[in-house]
């Protein structure tokens, strides 16, 4: 089981505080290409707190939870093709999605062992205790490429795509979402993906 609803709504609050930094290696290598000099962190809460435990598990489902205290807010200059406003979320230990158009939020997939010829559903998902963050909006997360300088060197770049834009509603519109399931051997897991940070279209703040 797991979710399938966005459920919960919206609660406000402050930041839990907001620290302007460099941005740590880990953020450079997750964006996966050279940032400019410009380019900025912003560190949001407490990044560090967070903890995936799987609460209970029997034959018929599991109930999984997610915490997350913060995260890295990275911010890239004019002139990068990143549209003005937007920022690129991380959280420790956290992926990124991979596809090019998708919001650059964290996802965490989890693996839940399913039994075979069973299908699998997504019950429910409900996000709790949230906080506010206004004044951001998730860019997209790009293309990787290859960029090749001057004197022959060879190095990853990151194209830049339309930012998504949302006017009302929930990006990603569901806080949990199942992924095709897959196997290992005999035994089959479902892959639940989990959006811990997402973009308020109603309040144009991230969430």
């Amino acid at each position: 089981s797991g979710g399938g609803s966005s459920g919960g709504s919206g609660s406000g609050g402050g930041s839990g505080g907001t620290t302007v930094s460099t941005c740590p290696s880990w953020v450079v290598a997750a964006y996966g290409a050279a940032l400019p000099a410009e380019a900025s962190c912003t560190r949001h809460g407490d990044p560090d707190a967070m903890s995936f435990d799987v609460l209970s598990r029997d034959a018929r489902g599991a109930t999984l939870e997610l915490r997350t205290g913060g995260f890295w807010a990275l911010r890239l200059p004019p002139g990068t093709g990143e549209a003005s406003g937007t920022v690129r979320v991380y959280v420790p230990g956290l992926d990124t999605p991979s596809e090019a158009t998708a919001p650059a939020l964290p996802l965490r997939r989890a693996l839940v062992e399913a039994t075979v010829g069973k299908k699998v559903r997504l019950v429910s998902a409900e996000p709790f205790d949230l906080f506010g963050f206004p004044g951001m909006r998730p860019s997209a997360v790009g293309r990787p490429e290859a960029a090749v300088f001057s004197d022959g060197t060879v190095r990853p770049a990151r194209r830049a795509v339309d930012a998504p834009r949302l006017s009302r509603g929930y990006l990603p519109q569901l806080s949990a979402r199942l992924a095709p399931s897959v196997f290992q051997g005999e035994t089959k897991s479902a892959v639940v993906e989990i959006f811990p940070v997402r973009f308020d279209g109603y309040r144009q703040q991230l969430v």
